[in-house]
């Protein structure tokens, strides 16, 4: 718990630990007709599944080649 001062009075405050998100697979897209792109600027425990999504999604673009930037 932390407790805020302003002027002549306090203010008690709770804080909440929680985990962020972060993602590690940054950028896909389509470079052009055939060519996808992803970028993975960490890997993590949700890597391969949001690598596999972005994949999907290329796919559906009609990619048939792949840039992995690591």
């Amino acid at each position: 718990n932390v407790s805020i001062m302003r002027r002549d009075s306090v203010f008690p405050l709770s804080i909440q630990r929680g985990s962020i998100a972060t993602p590690t697979v940054s950028l896909s897209y389509m470079v052009d007709a055939s060519v996808g792109y992803i970028q993975v600027d960490m890997f993590g425990a949700y890597t391969h599944e949001e690598f596999s999504r972005a994949i999907e999604k290329l796919q559906q673009q009609g990619m048939t080649k792949l840039i992995v930037d690591l």
